[in-house]
Formats: C-alpha cells, sequence, structure tokens
C-alpha cells in the first residue's frame, strides 16, 4: 500500500508489474483497444484482474467495459477476417 486518505476512503496500491504479456499477433490490437478505452470518458473501464496469495501478485486478465482483453481481441480478428472474406 503507497497511502490512505481517511477523508475519501480511497486506497493507492502500486503492483510490482506494468506489462500484460500475451500472442504477438494479437498484441497490437489489444494495445489499440486499452489506449482507446482509457480515452473514454467513462470513468474506470479499463482495469486489471490481479490475485494475490502470500505476498505474491499475478496479472490474470486485462478487462476494458466488462469484457477480457483476450475475447475482445479475438473477436475483432474474426470480424475483420469476416469482413476481408466478403
Amino acid at each position: 500500500m503507497n497511502w490512505y486518505n481517511t477523508y475519501s476512503g480511497e486506497l493507492n496500491i502500486s503492483l510490482p508489474f506494468n506489462r500484460y504479456y500475451m500472442e504477438e499477433s494479437k498484441a497490437y490490437d489489444a494495445e489499440v483497444a486499452v489506449r482507446k478505452a482509457q480515452q473514454d470518458s467513462l470513468p474506470n473501464n479499463t482495469y486489471a484482474l490481479v490475485y494475490v496469495k502470500n505476498g505474491e501478485a499475478v496479472l490474470e486478465d486485462v478487462i476494458i467495459n466488462e469484457i477480457s482483453i483476450k475475447d475482445y481481441v479475438k473477436k475483432k480478428i474474426e470480424n475483420t477476417y469476416f469482413k476481408m472474406s466478403l
């Protein structure tokens, strides 16, 4: 824990990672999706799913608008392939 504000109830935690690795062929689409979601006017629409056990943290997934980044990219690739085959 970095800090806790008793007035607002806000807690700030630094996690031991700042990257999320995925298959290279999907990484660019994932990066673009996260960048676009962060520009969205909705607050907190992009977040990380993190598990912590015995002081060790594991980044499980990145969620954008309640959709796993893995599913988002897979759907985008499928839609692109479908459009190309028409």
